[in-house]
């Protein structure tokens, strides 16, 4: 599937060559058409970012201002998470967990144990903010697996097959009244 970026993108460099071939009204015209798709490349983002789902966990708090991190409470400022999440994404989005050991090392200058490295990305595979590459032992990844199934979509197929046995079932003694 083509990204929708990439499409706006590709008519702005056409009107862009489009414009440089032309004369009169038509590269006044075409620069207003440019100014505008760029404006609705810089919404697309915006609002890709602004309804990507969020971790179930806080990760790297550093980033909020003091008042907010005053107001939370229970919560650990946990950068670990978040570094390991940059070392992963930094290999392409998938690491093992060498890699993810030397680019801790590499990038933030941490040495960490790989007792805990390994703990710490358990955790995270549990709350779903990194996973675990199926029949890859030790491999990780920012990117949902593609094979692994949707817990609320789960949660009605297996509504529609208790529903579908129970039709199925034939009517037994039990379910008639006696009176």
């Amino acid at each position: 599937m083509v990204d929708s970026i990439d499409s706006v993108n590709e008519i702005v460099r056409q009107l862009q060559s489009w414009a440089a071939g032309s004369k009169g009204e038509i590269p006044a015209l075409c620069k207003r058409f440019e100014k505008n798709l760029e404006g609705v490349i810089a919404e697309i983002v915006d609002l890709r970012r602004k309804f990507e789902p969020l971790p179930t966990r806080l990760g790297d708090l550093s980033d909020l201002p003091a008042e907010l991190r005053a107001e939370l409470t229970g919560v650990e400022i946990d950068e670990f998470e978040g570094q390991l999440i940059a070392v992963i994404k930094a290999y392409g989005g998938t690491a093992d967990l060498n890699q993810i050991l030397v680019g801790l090392f590499r990038k933030f200058k941490i040495i960490q144990t790989r007792r805990f490295a390994q703990q710490k990305l358990w955790r995270m595979t549990t709350d779903k903010v990194v996973w675990s590459v199926p029949k890859r032992k030790g491999v990780y990844t920012t990117e949902q697996p593609f094979g692994e199934p949707d817990p609320i979509a789960k949660g009605f197929e297996n509504l529609r097959k208790a529903q579908s046995k129970a039709a199925k079932k034939p009517p037994g003694d039990d379910d008639e009244i006696p009176f």
